[in-house]
């Protein structure tokens, strides 16, 4: 299988989720995807969203929210949660579950928050770390920032009402 991958430039006067596209080989294979109006495109197997552009967005009870893309078929979260926020006050009266069960794989981009699993084991995660993290669990915002994450899990329901 051959991909083709043009080179993708964002000039500085491009609003959000726009680009310019060139085409470095076969430009008949070029194209657009359905949903070129909520900022993305697809390129023969390769396809861009940007979070400034959601397809939907999630709140979590006055506590942070998440933009939602849904790229290749998988929903990515982009998620900001307010101090204050914790799963078992923000989100367990939307999920209806008395932890949180979404498979997550995250990567924490700032702030700090803390995971407790129903067995009872804790840790948190910061800035530049990647987690895992199984269904059965508790997690709060840490400090008084903001912890910003993306989410790749695929749990497409997540804090969906």
């Amino acid at each position: 299988m051959r991909i083709v991958v043009p080179k993708i430039t964002r000039p500085e006067s491009a609003t959000p989720g726009s680009a310019t596209l060139t085409a470095t080989k076969e430009p008949a294979r070029l194209s657009r995807s359905s949903d070129r109006d909520k900022g993305g495109f697809v390129v023969a197997d390769f396809e861009v969203k940007n979070v400034a552009e959601p397809d939907e967005t999630r709140p979590f009870a006055g506590k942070g929210s998440a933009a939602v893309v849904n790229v290749a078929g998988h929903p990515v979260l982009y998620a900001t949660f307010e101090p204050g926020w914790r799963w078992s006050e923000h989100i367990k009266p939307i999920a209806g579950t008395d932890s949180c069960q979404a498979t997550h794989l995250l990567y924490c981009l700032s702030g700090r928050m803390r995971v407790e699993t129903s067995s009872g084991e804790q840790g948190e995660i910061g800035p530049g770390d990647v987690a895992a993290i199984e269904p059965g669990h508790d997690a709060w915002v840490v400090g008084d920032e903001p912890c910003v994450s993306v989410d790749f899990g695929g749990y497409a329901q997540y804090a969906k009402g």
